[in-house]
């Protein structure tokens, strides 16, 4: 609680100092946790807000290119803590060309399996940047992809599509590009 008080003081005095003003409605202070962001943020964890995933749930069925740029705005924000994002979105990129959306079975299995996956999201670690972490990488011969571990918890996930050119590197290549991504 001591350095707590102590990072505040520091923190309100900076905004006094560069006449920042802070709107009392808006604080909480010495909270065991707060909602961020549709996050819950405890101590040692941070975790998704269950609240929040039953918008995901009832979202209808995509109708234009509109509604699926906005549905994969509110999932892409997850793709870092959803397994296989990439993979499950994969479908929709030919649907964002211009005059190409279709809704097909294809699309409508793709979009149902990111609105479980974002709904079945893991508890997150906070970094703590004294430790170590893992990274495991996998390379295929059409992307890369890693997952960054602490004490055999996930924190991030990620996986990106390799463009024609990258597909052709060697394997060490393509593992090689997923640490550089993971860091």
């Amino acid at each position: 609680m001591e350095d707590h008080l102590r990072h505040l003081r520091v923190v309100l005095e900076l905004q006094k100092n560069h006449k920042l003003i802070v709107n009392l409605k808006k604080c909480a202070f010495r909270q065991d946790r707060i909602d961020y962001l549709g996050h819950i943020v405890s101590a040692g964890e941070v975790k998704a807000d269950c609240k929040k995933f039953q918008a995901t749930q009832d979202w209808p069925a995509l109708k234009d290119l509109s509604e699926l740029r906005g549905f994969l705005g509110l999932i892409g924000y997850y793709r870092h803590i959803v397994k296989g994002y990439g993979k499950i979105a994969e479908s929709f990129t030919s649907l964002l060309k211009k005059d190409a959306f279709v809704w097909n079975e294809e699309a409508a299995e793709a979009f149902n399996r990111l609105k479980k996956a974002r709904t079945m999201v893991p508890v997150l670690t906070l970094h703590d940047f004294l430790g170590e972490f893992v990274v495991q990488t996998d390379s295929s011969g059409l992307g890369v992809k890693f997952v960054l571990m602490r004490d055999d918890c996930p924190i991030s996930f990620m996986s990106k599509a390799l463009s024609v050119r990258n597909q052709s590197k060697l394997v060490y290549e393509r593992e090689l590009m997923a640490i550089v991504m993971a860091f």
